[in-house]
């Protein structure tokens, strides 16, 4: 028995955690995409190229930006 009766009628518990996870992935979009524009700085044209990719690729350009850009970019800033 599920607790909200009304999404039941509606989804069943694959499409929610399908439409979930979703949310969350472009979530995690929009943070890096707002991260590496914060990061821009004096036409950094390595950062501007982390943005085309993040732009384009959707989550999985936001996820190796998060591995590997994030961290030359705060190393580069320092």
């Amino acid at each position: 028995m599920t607790t909200y009766p009304i999404l039941a009628l509606i989804f069943s518990g694959t499409e929610l955690l399908i439409i979930s996870a979703s949310l969350l992935f472009t979530a995690f979009w929009i943070w890096m995409l707002v991260d590496c524009i914060r990061r821009i700085s004096g036409g950094d044209n390595r950062q501007i190229g982390w943005l085309i990719v993040i732009a384009l690729t959707h989550g999985i350009g936001a996820l190796v930006y998060f591995c590997f850009g994030r961290r030359s970019a705060a190393t580069t800033q320092s």
